[in-house]
């Protein structure tokens, strides 16, 4: 499935689920992925791309969880909503960064790259450096020009720190299995 819209590239009303296949999901000034409800990911390979902030690559409503226990997942845009429950097995890594249309973000584990997803060329988003302060268990991710990236593979573990690579910057991030606050 890929999807390049201007508003929320795949919404749904209640809980959505995405269990195996590739899914691109690309909105200029919206939620790459919105759920109204839950958000259920166990397998395949999800790319979704949000625009600026308060937009996210990846939104599950309020309230509600998004849980990972499979798959490849990057969420990309001015925020993210995280795992907040232990429903969630699998580990992530978010950081800050500048993404460009047609550049590779990559997640490594030292010389071993994990997963790797070639922005699409139809991606453009700028920060409107908004502060997220304590968002998903972390202090000041967005902001300043940054976007927001969240990446997960089931090769992750807990506690271990990763490489974020966006183009030419790299950064790294220890992996959570769940934060304190989703969005």
């Amino acid at each position: 499935v890929a999807v390049n819209t201007y508003d929320d590239a795949i919404n749904t009303a209640s809980n959505l689920y995405i269990s195996g296949g590739a899914v691109t999901a690309v909105a200029s000034n919206n939620d790459g992925l919105d759920a109204n409800a839950n958000i259920y990911i166990s397998g395949g390979t999800v790319a979704a791309y949000g625009g600026s902030a308060p937009e996210c690559g990846i939104d599950a409503a309020e309230g509600y969880q998004m849980v990972f226990t499979g798959g490849t997942i990057l969420g990309v845009g001015g925020t993210s909503a995280t795992p907040t429950s232990s429903s969630s097995t699998q580990a992530y890594v978010s950081t800050s960064g500048s993404v460009t249309a047609g550049s590779t973000i990559s997640l490594a584990s030292g010389t071993t790259t994990l997963a790797s997803f070639t922005v699409p060329s139809t991606y453009a988003t700028s920060s409107s450096g908004v502060s997220r302060a304590g968002f998903g268990g972390f202090g000041g991710q967005q902001g300043g020009g940054s976007t927001y990236i969240l990446i997960s593979t089931p090769s992750m573990s807990t506690g271990t720190t990763y490489t974020v690579t966006s183009g030419s910057s790299s950064t790294t991030a220890t992996a959570v299995q769940y934060g304190s606050q989703g969005r």
